[in-house]
């Protein structure tokens, strides 16, 4: 059979489809090039320009992705990363517990029922969590996670100020209708040397205040302390030159899956005055983190790295010991304990981890 003079085309055919991809490749080229301009023109005017990550990530989400995934993930406004969207992303998280570690966990809970609270969750010696409502599950409400230190070289240090309960907790409408006033405000210690001090309050949590002393060497510690637990969701309800108070307001009213009635717990940061070393902040080992549950853990993570520069601390130092933790992301999300977590560090050192609810 003839070859048909297919030996000369065979070599032919091969170049003259390139010639048409490379045209055709120019031609997406430049078709590009126009869309990665136009995005760069309708790029906020406010955004940073000195974070070169963050406008290539907001940049490559504008030009390729998709209407479901802007829609759902957004672009955050402003360097102070604001916008009505997160304000109400923020707004709906809680501050859910407070974890310590304790030398006698059992002593530690013997103790809190018996100041009225619940023992919610047990773990046989390896930790429990105990609040003022039936179970850890109820929105809104605040619990204490105790677990037993582990080592000897246990040390209180002074990081907790006092914790704070209602007045109210042991008061109720008979008593007020016979003429009766609540005690006094007290003060109390716990077995492991915190003071718990009993306090005025609104009707709300009987957890009152959680209050924790701020750095020692920073004369506007108490401004950055506001504006970064602001940046999660909290309000400033209080405050002066000593202190600042933080909570999240948000009432079944806002929110139909809060339980609580009434006011959420306050979280209180206390300048101390630098008069001897006694004064000076010792993180200790007792207080280990605060937990802030959010609804959606990858908006939230979003809208913090356009305010919060990620850093290289890591997780392996169990201690608050350290003196040069950077304000920011130490945690990226990562899937723990059957939910998603984030890890930061406040402008005092200590952790706060997010998570997923």
């Amino acid at each position: 059979m003839k070859d048909c003079g297919r030996k000369t085309s065979c070599f032919l055919l091969p170049w003259s489809v390139c010639v048409l991809i490379f045209l055709s490749v120019m031609l997406q080229v430049v078709t590009h090039a126009k869309a990665y301009q136009q995005t760069v023109a309708f790029l906020p005017s406010t955004l940073p320009r000195n974070n070169a990550q963050r406008r290539i990530r907001i940049m490559t989400k504008a030009t390729v992705g998709s209407d479901s995934e802007n829609d759902k993930k957004g672009i955050i406004n402003g360097e102070d990363g604001g916008s009505e969207a997160v304000a109400d992303l923020m707004s709906q998280n809680q501050l859910t517990h407070v974890m310590i570690n304790v030398q006698d966990i059992n002593a530690t809970i013997d103790y809190w029922v018996g100041r009225g609270a619940t023992l919610q969750r047990y773990g046989q010696g390896k930790g429990a969590f105990l609040g003022f409502t039936e179970n850890t599950d109820d929105v809104g409400y605040f619990s204490l996670e105790v677990a037993p230190y582990p080592g000897k070289n246990f040390k209180l240090g002074n990081a907790i100020d006092y914790a704070g309960l209602s007045m109210l907790l042991n008061f109720d409408l008979r008593s007020a209708a016979a003429g009766e006033k609540p005690a006094a405000p007290s003060k109390d210690v716990d077995p492991n040397g915190i003071e718990i001090r009993s306090v005025a309050a609104a009707p709300g949590d009987s957890f009152s205040r959680f209050c924790l002393r701020t750095k020692h060497d920073d004369p506007n510690i108490l401004e950055k302390t506001t504006k970064f637990y602001k940046a999660l969701g909290m309000a400033s309800v209080a405050g002066d030159d000593t202190c600042t108070c933080l909570r999240y307001t948000a009432t079944q009213q806002d929110n139909d899956q809060i339980e609580r009635v009434g006011v959420a717990t306050t979280l209180v940061f206390s300048k101390q005055e630098e008069e001897s070393d006694n004064d000076r902040l010792d993180y200790g080992n007792c207080f280990d983190h605060l937990a802030i549950s959010t609804t959606n853990i990858e908006k939230v993570a979003i809208a913090l790295r356009a305010t919060m520069m990620s850093n290289e601390n890591k997780d392996g130092d169990d201690s608050n010991n350290s003196s040069d933790k950077k304000v920011g992301i130490f945690m990226e999300p990562t899937l723990m304990f059957g939910t998603t977590i984030m890890g930061l560090y406040d402008p005092n050192g200590y952790k706060v981890y997010l998570f997923e609810k």
